[in-house]
């Protein structure tokens, strides 16, 4: 089938069925044709309620919509991208009350209003039956955004619509062992263009949100100060808590060391002290004085320990000898504009 369409400005695109990559085949719908149709003839859900359920959010990010306008008016149809699909599936608008054969799911939306702007009145499209179960639509929506330079999938939404998956016993009541291999296995396959290290982040946070399969749930930063000011009256990142008259902040494991330090810059500012609300990270199997969260508690205020005991050692110096126990003494060479010399330590 081909067609040529007169975009607003008067540029020219030719569509063409025949050029297209072979159409890809999923689970839970069936393909049935590539065909050229009117886009005013596509029913596309309002933002308020599309059902673009594999991104966070569902609105269409119009920036990105754009750019998708600008680079079809500049450079056509691209033949080397699988053209957006819809399903065929009678749909009333509960607006208008118009009816539609065809309806936009998970791929295409940005395109589809990308033709708007520039006035594409038809376009290419794959069309499938309706999907047989929503996990078949989930899987298709991540395999047809796993790829680049189209808007990618989020973590957050990848991890959101896992969370569903888990809730629901998509893959049935087994072990914590078995589900984290199914949900390494389902990102290597569905969402491949993820880093590994992302991915694993993604199954640690699924299995975050499901007690059943941790003993221990760990916070990102932002993540803990979130669940302070939910279940605390307590402030964070180092606002004034005018009731208790300190700063307050987060201090998660291994942050122990730059925390204080700010705290002590803090003091010098305001006067106020610091109190600190703390999180850490996996009890390690490995590590007996560290293998639980109570150990992990524990390790984490001798910590403070001993950075306070460090801070007296330097107050005893400093009230015996009149000075702190460091000194910059000098610095590098760097500065070719007054020729210094480049092997000797400069001094102030």
């Amino acid at each position: 089938m081909i067609k040529t369409i007169i975009l607003t400005s008067g540029k020219e695109i030719h569509l063409d069925t025949t050029k297209i990559p072979q159409p890809k085949t999923y689970d839970g719908s069936e393909f049935l044709e590539t065909s050229i149709l009117d886009n005013s003839e596509i029913y596309v859900a309002p933002p308020v309620s599309t059902s673009n359920s594999v991104r966070s959010g569902s609105t269409i990010d119009t920036v990105h919509g754009d750019r998708l306008a600008a680079n079809i008016e500049n450079n056509g149809i691209d033949y080397g991208c699988h053209p957006p699909y819809v399903v065929k599936e009678d749909t009333t608008c509960p607006t208008t009350s118009k009816k539609y054969q065809y309806k936009m799911k998970n791929v295409g939306n940005h395109r589809h209003y990308s033709f708007g702007k520039i006035g594409a009145t038809h376009w290419i499209y794959n069309i499938y039956k309706s999907f047989n179960d929503q996990w078949s639509e989930i899987d298709v929506g991540f395999l047809t955004n796993n790829h680049n330079p189209q808007l990618s999938l989020d973590k957050n939404t990848i991890t959101n619509n896992l969370n569903k998956m888990v809730k629901a016993k998509r893959w049935g009541n087994v072990s914590k062992e078995k589900l984290e291999q199914i949900l390494k296995d389902y990102l290597a396959e569905k969402c491949s263009s993820l880093h590994p290290v992302s991915a694993g982040h993604i199954v640690k946070n699924v299995f975050n949100q499901h007690a059943e399969y941790t003993d221990h749930v760990d916070y990102t930063p932002q993540e803990a100060e979130q669940w302070v000011s939910s279940y605390t009256d307590r402030v964070t990142d180092f606002k004034i808590d005018k009731k208790r008259k300190v700063h307050g902040t987060v201090v998660g494991e291994g942050y122990e060391k730059k925390k204080i330090m700010l705290s002590i810059m803090k003091y010098g500012e305001t006067k106020l002290p610091t109190e600190f609300v703390g999180h850490v990270k996996q009890p390690l199997i490995t590590d007996k004085s560290r293998s639980t969260t109570k150990l992990k508690r524990e390790a984490m205020s001798k910590a403070f320990k001993d950075i306070e005991s460090d801070l007296d050692s330097v107050f005893e110096y400093k009230k015996k000898y009149g000075k702190y126990p460091w000194k910059l003494v000098s610095f590098i060479a760097q500065d070719r504009k007054n020729k210094e010399n480049f092997e000797q330590e400069q001094k102030l």
